[in-house]
């Protein structure tokens, strides 16, 4: 609870900072927000048959909070429940725009409503997951505290996030113009380096 209290704050702290004309505010309201709100909408939608579909209402939600930012309002909600129901709403009107897609919606199903004043416990679900992996949360401040290196901290957020394909690693470690075998060999040595790291200091880190 407490977490999620921190990224609400966090929230409110950068929004008002882009109100306020910070030029660094959108960078690091993007660099914070948009891959929580990014995975967040793409597990809502992960079934849909086209996934960029999902990225890209995400996208659109995001810099439109971007280009408009007086229309989120501080006292109705956290910025991170706003941010995911303008990307939900995205996505419906784009399924319902798409002559590609058989999805026909039912106004009567949950999924296909979006009700700003009404409670939503998987808004709840969201907030609370989400702060575990904002950077001002204590859990990544300890783990932060174990891994310094700024290169090893991405690679520590793709372990996270569950990522298995070399080539993203290889592209955050600046590898990625060796052979495919000389990457995997790296990677794994980066990777195994990290865990040896993060098991002596954090009994209770569990590695991807």
């Amino acid at each position: 609870m407490a977490e999620s209290s921190n990224l609400k704050e966090l929230g409110e702290a950068l929004h008002s900072r882009l109100i306020a004309g910070d030029k660094l505010a959108s960078a690091e309201l993007s660099e914070t927000f948009f891959p929580i709100l990014s995975k967040a909408v793409e597990r809502r939608f992960h079934n849909l048959p086209d996934p960029h579909l999902v990225t890209v209402a995400a996208e659109e939600g995001f810099l439109r909070y971007l280009q408009q930012p007086d229309k989120f309002d501080p006292q109705k909600s956290s910025l991170i429940a706003y941010l995911y129901l303008a990307a939900w709403r995205n996505v419906i009107d784009k399924l319902r725009a798409s002559t590609e897609t058989f999805v026909e919606l039912d106004s009567t199903k949950t999924e296909h409503i979006v009700d700003e004043g009404a409670y939503n416990p998987e808004l709840k679900l969201i907030e609370e997951e989400a702060a575990q992996f904002a950077p001002t949360s204590p859990a990544m401040q300890r783990m932060f505290a174990v891994v310094t290196d700024p290169v090893d901290r991405k690679l520590v957020r793709l372990m996270m996030d569950g990522v298995r394909d070399t080539r993203e690693y290889a592209e955050v470690m600046g590898i990625q113009d060796l052979s495919f075998d000389d990457q995997q060999a790296k990677v794994k040595q980066h990777k195994d380096r990290i865990k040896t790291a993060l098991r002596r200091n954090l009994k209770d880190w569990e590695p991807k």
